[in-house]
Order: structure tokens, then C-alpha cells, then sequence
């Protein structure tokens, strides 16, 4: 049985100014963002059915309208690309049938989400590192 996640991120920012007329404003806002990506730091493929599998998860309800994820080795070589959020395409580790080895790779997402009431895209330009362990 698959979990299923909520995600919802809530930025908050605060705009300090001069306006005309030498009157000083403080504005609180907040931005919410319902299609945020998660995307665990570490994986291990090693066939135990815990975390033999890496991808990015964003929240289900929203719709993907384009979906890039990429790992690459240190070296900078394309290790990974999945064009499809599904877990069916997540990582498992291996490079051209291959195993690779434990070690650090670097990771890039940039996808495009529709949020869940369809009323406005979310891009997602994300990058960062993921560790397997073997």
C-alpha cells in the first residue's frame, strides 16, 4: 500500500517602505504554494522493499503538465532522467543495468504543476544532492 501526501508550503514575507508623503508601511503576506516537491536526500536500493526506490514527490492532487527529474554522477554525467512523476519511474539505483556504487549525486528537477482547484502553474526549478546507499 502506497502512502499518500499532502504537501502544502507556506512562505511567509514582510515588505518594509517609504511611501510618498514620508508615511513608513509594514506589510505580512502570504504566498502558499500546493504543489511544493519533496525529494529525499538519501535512498537505499539494496532489495529490503524500504527506500529501494528515489524520486521526487509533489503533492497527487496536483496535475503535472511537464516533468523533468535528472541525476547526475560527479563527473557530471547523466546517470538518471525520468520525463513522468510516477513512482514506476522512480531510480532504483542503477545505470544502464548496472548497480552503481554508494556514493553522492546530484540531482535537477524542473517540472511544471497545475494546482489542485486548476487555477494557476507552478514551476518547479529545484537541484540538489542525493546520497545512495548500498
Amino acid at each position: 500500500m502506497k502512502a499518500i501526501h499532502k504537501f502544502i508550503l507556506l512562505s511567509i514575507f514582510l515588505f518594509s517602505g517609504l511611501f510618498l508623503h514620508g508615511q513608513e508601511t509594514t506589510q505580512v503576506g502570504e504566498i502558499f504554494n500546493d504543489c511544493p516537491a519533496f525529494v529525499p536526500t538519501a535512498f537505499t536500493p539494496n532489495g529490503d522493499t524500504k527506500n529501494d526506490y528515489w524520486g521526487a514527490q509533489v503533492n497527487p492532487e496536483c496535475t503535472p503538465e511537464t516533468f523533468n527529474l535528472r541525476v547526475f554522477d560527479r563527473w557530471g554525467r547523466l546517470m538518471y532522467h525520468a520525463k513522468s512523476p510516477s513512482s514506476e519511474y522512480w531510480w532504483d539505483g542503477t545505470f544502464e543495468g548496472t548497480e552503481l556504487r554508494s556514493g553522492t549525486y546530484l540531482w535537477q528537477l524542473d517540472a511544471a504543476y497545475i494546482n489542485p482547484d486548476g487555477t494557476k502553474r507552478i514551476d518547479i526549478r529545484e537541484k540538489g544532492i542525493v546520497v545512495l546507499v548500498r
